[in-house]
């Protein structure tokens, strides 16, 4: 109760040794950055099919398309075992 007789809120002074930081293990690190490869992956899909499969243009993305296709191969869990 407060000098008014009014309920209090609950406060703390101490350290908070009971609050635990969020650690960030490898495995859910690498889950993160496995969805954001994906979602360039993606991105460089879209772009290329809305090119002119004969443009210079089109042959670049298609060549950086493979290549992170199979740096995403690379990166699979299965891959690993």
């Amino acid at each position: 109760m407060n000098s008014e007789g009014l309920p209090a809120s609950v406060f703390r002074t101490d350290e908070w040794d009971d609050v635990e930081a969020v650690v960030i293990s490898p495995a859910v690190k690498e889950q993160e950055f496995r969805r954001a490869f994906a979602a360039e992956i993606k991105a460089l899909a879209a772009k290329r099919e809305t090119l002119d499969k004969e443009s210079p243009e089109y042959a670049a993305i298609q060549k950086e398309f493979q290549e992170k296709m199979v740096r995403f191969r690379e990166t699979s869990p299965k891959a690993k075992n």
